[in-house]
């Protein structure tokens, strides 16, 4: 399943000239970022003209003098080196405001799901009640809402799509693979952080399938791959994921329902 994970903030139009024209760009910026902020630069320009103005000829030789000229040089090459670097690090950076929001949701209560701090809260307030009406009939994903909720990066829009699949005998084997398999992928890319409750309905949904429907034995090879990664994964992390056991406990009913024992 798709399961539309946020887009990427794209770079933005700073970030872009640097690349495309890198010592234009940066010179220009520099610049630009000197007359925005001129105090440091206009500090050290008038600490090299005094400097200079202030160094009596009776005091010292040539030699002196060029010293302290190669000083307040360095002095002003590290202050335009302040500004260079300020333009690197806020020009390859992309802003948080250019970030593109997320599509609507599917089902309304989407966005009051992901506001909910405990599963249990969940459950109660959104999925059991969610679960009851589409048993009951009184709620059905139409097509095009199926596919929306297959692609939405909203928790809740996957959840109420894999409920609906619990009690309906499409898609097929391998469509609801995919699913478990990418929310999965979710949860490893997170570094196991992120909530199981998504892979959990996805693992019941293609429970109920099989109870329902022969394997094919090119279906059962793939499937015993998959959930045997995916058992291991959870069992080596047991301290902290699924400590309930009840994504694993599913995952053993799909594998005997294919012939295999996860130990």
């Amino acid at each position: 399943m798709n399961n539309g994970e946020k887009p990427s903030s794209p770079m933005n139009d700073h970030s872009q000239n640097l690349v495309g024209n890198p010592f234009t760009g940066i010179a220009e910026k520099v610049i630009g970022k000197i007359k925005d902020e001129p105090f440091l630069f206009v500090i050290g320009i008038t600490a090299l003209l005094i400097s200079l103005a202030m160094i009596p000829t009776q005091m010292g030789s040539s030699d002196l003098r060029l010293v302290i000229i190669v000083i307040m040089v360095l002095a002003l090459v590290v202050i335009i080196g302040n500004y260079v670097r300020m333009v690197l690090n806020t020009g390859l950076k992309p802003h948080p405001d250019l970030t593109p929001p997320l599509p609507p949701p599917v089902i309304v209560e989407s966005r009051e799901f992901s506001s909910m701090t405990t599963l249990e809260e969940k459950k109660v307030k959104l999925i059991r009640p969610f679960e009851a009406r589409i048993a009951s009939n009184t709620l059905k994903l139409s097509d095009d809402q199926a596919k929306a909720c297959y692609a939405s990066p909203w928790e809740f829009d996957r959840i109420v799509l894999y409920l609906q699949q619990e009690i309906s005998e499409s898609p097929n084997f391998k469509v609801r693979l995919e699913q478990v398999w990418q929310e999965f992928e979710l949860i490893r890319a997170s570094g196991g952080k992120r909530s199981l409750v998504n892979l959990h309905y996805a693992v019941r949904s293609i429970l109920r399938y099989q109870e329902r429907q022969a394997m094919l034995p090119a279906e059962k090879e793939k499937g015993i791959e998959i959930f045997r990664e995916i058992y291991k994964y959870l069992k080596e992390r047991k301290t902290y994921i699924d400590q309930g056991n009840e994504v694993k406990g599913n995952l053993k009913k799909v594998a005997v329902l294919l012939g295999e024992q996860l130990k």
